[in-house]
């Protein structure tokens, strides 16, 4: 299952306040286009999952929901979260480390 880093799960809340999304809204993940480093993975705020979507709590203020074929490629990743060189907050995918 897809892992939500500890600075994932502040950005989840920081991107929160900052959006006009109503409580209990969540942060889904969902595959886009093909592109030259592989499939773009979209990142939306949503007022809920769709019924068969993958729920990952993060006790953050919103729950992070990913689209079931894309829960699969994302199965041993993480997703992490950093400011951007411009000073916005943007987010990253990145291996699990073997245990």
């Amino acid at each position: 299952m897809l892992a939500i880093s500890p600075a994932a799960t502040d950005a989840i809340d920081t991107a929160l306040k900052a959006a006009s999304v109503p409580e209990g809204a969540g942060l889904r993940l969902s595959a886009g286009a093909n592109n030259e480093r592989g499939v773009a993975i979209e990142v939306t705020f949503v007022t809920a999952p769709e019924p068969d979507d993958q729920v990952i709590e993060t006790g953050a203020a919103a729950d992070v929901y990913v689209e079931p074929a894309t829960a699969l490629m994302l199965d041993d990743q993480v997703l992490d979260a950093g400011r951007m060189p411009d000073g916005s907050l943007g987010f990253a995918l990145r291996p699990q480390s073997a245990t």
